[in-house]
């Protein structure tokens, strides 16, 4: 395995460059329950629901976050290297040196080439693309508050794996572009979720779950109206 800080932070670059089971019977297999457990612990429903957007709003745009147990260096490599993002969001090409790579958006139709920059690379803790003055993205690894053991309580005082959240934010004023964006941002997430849990990323489907299912939301966060139905 390649040294973590490798990746798109190639040296040169540094912080100033850029379906429920048929038999009953098999909700007593291990694999059926830690699925679910794992599954509810990410994003905060049950397995069997529809997703449910989780954006808030921040002071310049959206943020939306995802908790993987998983350490921060092993977390990290998930944005970064290329076998990695090619699961989940897109396989990047080229050398980061220079402050910018191709990335190819296999999860879109077409799967069409897109040029990123690289604005800061801070390993294992942030990450700041972007395509555009509208897009520009930073992605934010923390930690969990753990103990020497590798568990943490929680507030409950039950005890917990630890891990680490990673909070992907982007700039934005306008509702319509959020109602646009959000529900994207929240897909390419979970796509994230599956990956680092060895399920298809693929099986995750973006219409009707995320939009329109997600518009409302977004849209909602800037024009101060209650969503309907959520």
């Amino acid at each position: 395995m390649r040294e973590v800080t490798r990746g798109c932070c190639a040296r040169g670059v540094g912080t100033g460059g850029l379906p429920r089971p048929e038999s009953a019977s098999l909700w007593h297999e291990p694999w059926i329950i830690q699925s679910i457990c794992r599954f509810s612990a990410h994003s905060g429903q049950s397995a069997w629901s529809s997703p449910r957007p989780t954006g808030t709003r921040t002071d310049r745009g959206i943020a939306i976050t995802r908790r993987f147990p998983l350490p921060p260096a092993e977390l990290w490599q998930w944005p970064t290297e290329p076998d990695r993002t090619a699961q989940w969001f897109g396989r990047w090409s080229g050398d980061p040196s220079t402050g910018e790579v191709a990335v190819q958006l296999s999860a879109e139709d077409g799967a069409p080439m897109s040029t990123s920059a690289i604005h800061e690379c801070t390993p294992p803790q942030r990450l700041v693309l972007g395509t555009g003055p509208r897009w520009v993205i930073a992605l934010d690894i923390t930690a969990d508050d753990a103990d020497s053991e590798g568990s943490a309580d929680d507030s409950s005082g039950r005890m917990r794996i630890s891990g680490a959240t990673l909070t992907l934010s982007q700039d934005m004023d306008e509702a319509g572009f959020a109602a646009e964006v959000g529900p994207g941002w929240e897909y390419y997430l979970d796509r994230l979720v599956a990956a680092t849990e060895d399920r298809d990323a693929e099986a995750t489907a973006f219409e009707p779950d995320y939009l329109p299912g997600m518009a409302e939301h977004y849209r909602a966060l800037f024009t101060g109206k209650a969503t309907a139905g959520r």
